[in-house]
């Protein structure tokens, strides 16, 4: 049991990152990350940032923030 929470922990990626506004650099805090089928969720923080865990075979998320397109 101990070897098996192991290995999901292994297949698992923690992604962590900065939202911004392209033109002024300022931090989007709010914003809304899901991954690929909606499995994981994050919110960006009013500095920006953000961390969401992936699963398995897993590497693509959206960013979407209201007032942004």
């Amino acid at each position: 049991m101990g070897l098996m929470c192991i290995i999901v922990s292994i297949a698992q990626t923690a992604v962590t990152g900065k939202i911004s506004d392209e033109k002024t650099g300022l931090p989007i805090g709010g914003a809304t990350i899901i991954s690929k089928g909606g499995k994981a969720l994050s919110v960006s923080l009013n500095d920006g940032t953000f961390s969401i865990t992936l699963g398995p075979g897993n590497k693509e998320i959206t960013v979407s923030s209201i007032g942004y397109a």
